[in-house]
């Protein structure tokens, strides 16, 4: 394994992003708690969009990146959550040679429970990367994201003893849609092509937007300010790195850190990564396997433990990358779910020569 050494520079610039990052997020987590917790994908490389607008654009290997997941949960003894997720990203314009603006969209629907409680996100991203030194090597990434969101279920699956004059009077909507704001900032630094490391964290639902399904027909404003009526502000900090051990082996450890109201999670784990390489010529990637597992910890408001362990494994050829996970639940409710959390499948395509791109810029993005 390389001897990896950091420059003064480099730890400057870490220091600085350390600071903006703590300073940025404090401002928004010192404001009143309130209720509901998002949905989450399980595999960490497939859903960087979605993890932080700021890594909007932040790809290799071409121009246009789309990312597609499928995943189920829970369902082998209840009506369980069953999420997809699509969206596409690129570089819309360089600015200069060590940096670039980035876009994106992305869509997905999550559908649970025997209402059919649904809900559908339609959000657009915007990002800018920014070289800190000379040597194009550390870079600086601020990403903002505008989302629309809609939530419904159906009322004619209702079944009770009791009738409840909230909903026999039409006092409750089936259906209500908000819209939501998120930021996020990011920063990477590359050695060389086989070895860098990146941190990140992002900011969901700065507005705090209203979720209830009662606040539609209900004249009293106020109302829309006691607990459980608005979405927690979600706090994502995630890092990584992809470090070469030998000419054909690859370690790629990664984590996140979840903490949205009273629930906090943390997935930690790396993949293994074995590729095989031309000898002729470049030595360009002709294809690579990944194995590897991550551990999900949770922690609420009176508990904690490990949820579940994740193995995961991934195939990337020329562009096309294809991972499959699945969670093995080890917590308590693996006496009714078996050890049987769910599948999650995603497939990206990066489409697009690189070659244009680097005549303009120098910029090199790390891989996830």
């Amino acid at each position: 394994m390389r001897i990896i050494e950091y420059t003064p520079q480099s730890t400057s610039s870490m220091r600085n992003l350390l600071f903006l990052m703590a300073m940025l997020f404090w401002s928004f987590y010192n404001s009143p708690n309130i209720f509901a917790q998002d949905i989450h994908f399980s595999s960490i490389h497939a859903s960087p969009v979605h993890l932080n607008p700021a890594m909007t654009g932040m790809f290799n290997g071409g121009n246009t990146r789309f990312i597609g997941i499928s995943r189920s949960q829970w369902n082998t003894f209840t009506n369980g959550f069953k999420t997809i997720s699509g969206s596409i990203d690129t570089k819309l314009l360089h600015a200069g040679s060590d940096a670039f603006f980035g876009g994106g969209l992305q869509l997905f629907t999550d559908k649970a429970g025997d209402l059919d409680f649904k809900s559908t996100f339609v959000g657009g991203s915007m990002s800018f990367v920014k070289g800190l030194s000379r040597k194009s090597n550390n870079y600086i990434a601020l990403g903002v994201q505008a989302a629309y969101y809609g939530n419904s279920f159906d009322q004619t699956k209702m079944v009770g003893f009791d009738e409840e004059t909230s909903i026999l009077f039409g006092d409750v909507a089936s259906n209500i849609n908000y819209f939501d704001l998120s930021v996020g900032v990011g920063w990477y630094y590359t050695f060389n092509d086989d070895n860098y490391y990146y941190l990140g964290a992002s900011m969901f639902h700065i507005n705090t937007p209203n979720v209830s399904f009662f606040d539609t027909f209900n004249s009293n404003q106020s109302q829309a300010n006691l607990p459980g009526h608005n979405l927690f502000r979600k706090l994502t900090i995630h890092g990584g790195a992809n470090l070469r051990m030998a000419d054909n082996i690859t370690i790629q450890p990664s984590f996140i850190f979840f903490d949205q109201g009273p629930h906090r999670e943390i997935n930690a784990g790396s993949y293994f990564k074995i590729q095989k390489q031309k000898r002729h010529r470049r030595q360009t990637q002709e294809y690579a396997f990944y194995f590897g597992a991550w551990v999900r910890f949770y922690q609420e408001a009176n508990y904690s433990g490990i949820d579940a362990v994740i193995p995961s494994i991934r195939a990337d050829f020329n562009n096309t990358t294809i991972s499959l996970s699945f969670d093995v639940n080890i917590s308590d409710l693996r006496v009714v779910s078996a050890g049987a959390g769910g599948p999650e499948l995603s497939v990206i395509k990066v489409l697009g020569s690189s070659n244009p791109s680097r005549k303009k810029s120098r910029v090199k993005c790390p891989g996830f």
